[in-house]
């Protein structure tokens, strides 16, 4: 039983994606990195909380993170396909344990000040604005084309176990410990990720045909990116299906507060029931995505488009709060199901010397389009006194 087992677990596609010695070590020596981002940041919107006890810091915090991402992801992406992306990686990395060293140090003799948080924030905010397309793009560096959608989903599943595992540790930490100690351990983190890039042996493609290809001004280049997207036959209409899909669901885990207040008066305890619904989605998605051929993408594509304009009209008339846990758990699942054929689509057919600024579109789409739908349609919600059907 145990060698049939093992037999079965070399076959499965997570194993031959992790069988690639550059992604384990890299994907490996991440989960301390991403533990320590949450880690951080739920212990430096706490630290915001007991400076200011104001909602609007907690917005600006928040913001001072999001807003560098949104205006820079353009010029990123030409970093990304311009230079060497593991130098980018390895440059900007040092950069963010430096902050969180800065920021512990600080902490520890009493110096932190609500001006120096947000402004050490906003400098996490540029810098991982200029990683963003550089750790995308180098995926498909590590690993064979036929393991990308597993190598994709096995990030995406790290990551929201990370997004749930870090704020649960750093809500312990902060009643057993002090945030100076958990802002020491995300430093530790993002060390040891910083040391691993170093020490990876990867082999660039894109680099050379850039240097040939690519227009000296920076504004000719962002243009050519989006020429280049416009103009490819599968991922334009692709890219234009994955917009309109984040401008009108991806805000979802945003409206859950609303959701669960609103349309089911369920108040904090319904919405801990609806984001775990949306967590768990997520995480089964990824573990789905992680063992289909991407020969299947675009026909997973399209099922996960109609099916999440399906889930939210179910949503909208659930007249169950459990159907509508159950519906938002579908969400989550359709959800991570679109986002991760999309970026694995465009790891495969994109060309090396375009990758970085169609994966930084990806991540502005991906982050920006919830952003703006909610500035829109939060007042409605809220001025209409809307209470569901």
């Amino acid at each position: 039983m145990p060698l049939a087992l093992i037999e079965r677990w070399q076959k499965n596609p997570i194993h031959q994606a992790l069988a690639q010695h550059p992604y384990r070590e890299y994907v490996l020596s991440n989960i301390p990195n991403l533990l320590g981002l949450w880690i951080q940041r739920t212990t430096v919107g706490w630290l915001t909380w007991e400076m200011t006890h104001s909602g609007f810091w907690l917005g600006a915090i928040s913001m001072a993170e999001l807003a560098p991402s949104l205006l820079l992801a353009p010029i990123a992406g030409v970093f990304a396909d311009r230079y060497s992306r593991i130098k980018v990686l390895r440059i900007t990395q040092g950069l963010i344990f430096l902050q969180a060293l800065l920021f512990c140090l600080l902490l520890l003799n009493n110096l932190l000040t609500l001006p120096v948080l947000l402004g050490l924030v906003l400098l996490q905010g540029v810098v991982t604005s200029f990683a963003q397309p550089s750790r995308m793009a180098l995926v498909s560096s590590m690993v064979p084309r036929q393991h990308l959608t597993s190598a994709v989903s096995l990030n995406a599943i790290i990551f929201n176990l990370a997004r749930f595992l870090g704020p649960m540790l750093a809500g312990a930490g902060l009643v057993w410990l002090s945030p100076t100690i958990l802002l020491g351990c995300s430093a530790t983190g993002y060390c040891w990720f910083w040391g691993v890039l170093w020490y990876l042996k990867i082999q660039e493609e894109h680099v050379e045909q850039v240097r040939q290809t690519v227009p000296t001004s920076l504004i000719q280049s962002i243009r050519a990116g989006l020429h280049y997207a416009r103009q490819h036959p599968l991922l334009g209409p692709w890219l234009a299906i994955f917009i309109i899909l984040c401008l009108g669901v991806r805000q979802l885990a945003e409206l859950l507060p609303g959701v669960s207040d609103l349309l089911f008066h369920q108040g904090v305890e319904g919405l801990a029931l609806l984001s775990s619904g949306l967590g768990l989605g997520a995480v089964a998605g990824s573990l789905w995505m992680s063992q289909q051929p991407h020969e299947a993408l675009p026909r997973i594509f399209r099922f996960s488009a109609w099916g999440l304009c399906l889930l939210l009209v179910i949503l909208s008339w659930s007249p169950s709060f459990v159907l509508a846990v159950i519906v938002v758990a579908g969400c989550g699942l359709l959800l991570m199901v679109s986002g991760i054929s999309t970026q694995t689509m465009l790891q495969l057919e994109v060309e090396p010397q375009f990758r970085g600024r169609l994966l930084s579109l990806y991540g502005l789409v991906l982050r920006g389009g919830p952003a703006s739908v909610l500035c829109w349609l939060g007042p409605q919600l809220t001025g209409s006194g809307w209470n569901g059907p």
